[in-house]
C-alpha cells in the first residue's frame, strides 16, 4: 500500500495510506534497529510515536 498508488485504494483514503506508511517507517527504522545498534530511544522518539498514534486515531476513526 503506497500512497502514490491511486489505483485500487478504494478501501482506504490517501490520508489513511500515508498514516500507515508513516507507522511502518517508524517501526522499521526506529523500533527494530534500536536494540541491534545499541542506541537508546529518546524523548523525541516518544513524541514521534505519540504523533503517529494520534494521527492514526483521527484518520481511522469513523466520524459521524
Amino acid at each position: 500500500m503506497v500512497p502514490a498508488n491511486w489505483m485500487g485504494h478504494s478501501p482506504f483514503s490517501a490520508a489513511a495510506l500515508k498514516t500507515t506508511q508513516k507507522a511502518a517507517n517508524f517501526a522499521v527504522f526506529t523500533l527494530y534497529p534500536a536494540p541491534y545498534m545499541k542506541k537508546p530511544l529518546g524523548w523525541d522518539h516518544a513524541l514521534d510515536f505519540t504523533d503517529i498514534w494520534l494521527e492514526a486515531v483521527f484518520v481511522f476513526h469513523k466520524w459521524a
